[in-house]
C-alpha cells in the first residue's frame, strides 16, 4: 500500500503543491511534542480545571442519589398506605390490584438502591492527583 502524504495547499507559498510523507510528518510532530516542557501555570489551570470538573461531578452525584432517596421515602409512604388499604378492603379483587402495586414499588425500590450503590465517587485525593 503506498504511503499516505500530505499536500500543502496554501497559495503563493513556495512548496504548494509539495508532498510530505504523512509518517515523517507525524513523527516530527510527535518528536516537537515530546520536547515541550509545561510551564508551572499550565500545570496550575489544568488542576484548577480538573477540580472544577470533579467537584461539577460530586454535585451532580449528591443531586442524583438525593433525588433516588427522596423517591425511596415516597414509596415507602405509598406502600405503608396500600398495605394499610388492602388489610382494610373486603374486595379480593380490590386487594390483589393494591398488592400488585406493592409489588411494582418494590422493584422500583430495588432498582434505585441498585443504583444508589453504583453512584459511588471516591473523594478526590488532591495531591496525589496533582503528581500524576
Amino acid at each position: 500500500m503506498p504511503e499516505k502524504q500530505s499536500r500543502k495547499r496554501t497559495k503563493g507559498c513556495s512548496v504548494q503543491g509539495k508532498s510530505i510523507p504523512r509518517d515523517k510528518l507525524e513523527n516530527q510532530f510527535e518528536e516537537m511534542l515530546q520536547n515541550l516542557t509545561p510551564t508551572a501555570g499550565t500545570f496550575e489551570l489544568a488542576k484548577l480545571m480538573f477540580d472544577e470538573a470533579w467537584e461539577h461531578r460530586r454535585s451532580d452525584n449528591q443531586a442524583e442519589v438525593s433525588r433516588h432517596k427522596s423517591r425511596q421515602r415516597q414509596i415507602e409512604k405509598e406502600v405503608r398506605s396500600l398495605v394499610d388499604r388492602a388489610a382494610r378492603t373486603q374486595h379480593d379483587e380490590t386487594a390483589r390490584a393494591y398488592e400488585s402495586r406493592v409489588a411494582e414499588l418494590r422493584s422500583e425500590t430495588a432498582l434505585l438502591e441498585e443504583n444508589l450503590a453504583s453512584q459511588h465517587i471516591p473523594e478526590k485525593n488532591s495531591v496525589k492527583c496533582s503528581n500524576l
